[in-house]
Formats: structure tokens, sequence, C-alpha cells
């Protein structure tokens, strides 16, 4: 009988040291597992937010173009205008003899007198007020 009961204990532990060695690769692999499961998506954010500052620097570089196309073809365009007021101006001129200056018509919407300090930078140009009622040349 001892030597049964014996046996037995002896074959418990030995079930209860193979749950306990099982129990411990089954928590080594959950750990790996798990390891990478999270580089796995921390990857995949990485990924997926570079993408998204990439499409967001390559929209805000199209507004650059935009903004410097603009720039560019306001400042031809005005002075195209400034040419062609020096041209009607220097008409003008020869016309009257020369004697007699005439300023040229400017459109107070568009254009204001630079030298008065009150009315902003000096030398820039300024857009008329949105809420003014429209001026007609």
């Amino acid at each position: 009988m001892r030597a049964m009961l014996s046996e037995r204990q002896s074959q418990n532990a030995s079930e209860v040291q193979w749950r306990t060695n099982f129990a411990l690769r089954e928590f080594d692999l959950l750990r790996c597992f798990s390891a990478w499961a999270t580089h796995s998506r921390v990857r995949q954010l990485q990924r997926s937010v570079a993408r998204q500052i990439d499409m967001k620097k390559r929209q805000l570089n199209g507004v650059q173009t935009l903004f410097k196309t603009f720039a560019n073809q306001l400042e031809v365009g005005l002075a195209v205008e400034e040419q062609q007021e020096q041209r009607h101006h220097h008409q003008q001129q020869h016309r009257t003899g020369g004697g007699h200056h005439e300023k040229p018509l400017v459109c107070p919407a568009l254009h204001r007198d630079r030298s008065d300090p009150k009315s902003g930078m000096r030398g820039s140009a300024s857009l008329p007020s949105i809420h003014a009622r429209p001026v007609v040349c």
C-alpha cells in the first residue's frame, strides 16, 4: 500500500512538474508573440503617419507653389501696369508740350498715398477693404 501511495505521489509530482514546464514555455511564447505584435503595430502606425506627413508636405508644397505663382503673376501684372502708366504719362506730356504735368488717373481703391505713415507700411501695396462699397474708376 505504501509503495502504491509513494508511486502515486511521484506520478502527481511529475504531472505538476510537466504542467509547470508547459506553462513556463507557453508564457515565454506569449511574451515573444506580444513583443512581436506590439513591434508590428508600432511599425504599421509609423508608416501610416509617415505617409500622412508626406501627403501634407506635398499639399503644402503645392499651396506654396500656387502662392509663388500668384505673387509672380501679380508682380508681372503690376510692372506691366506701371509701364503702361509711365507710357501714358509720357504720351500726355508730349501732347501738352511737356510743360504741364498731369497726374495719371489712378483708381483710389487699388492705390493709396504711400507717403502717409498712417496708411500702413511704407512702400507696400494694400488691398481694398472688403467691407467698403465698390469704387468705379
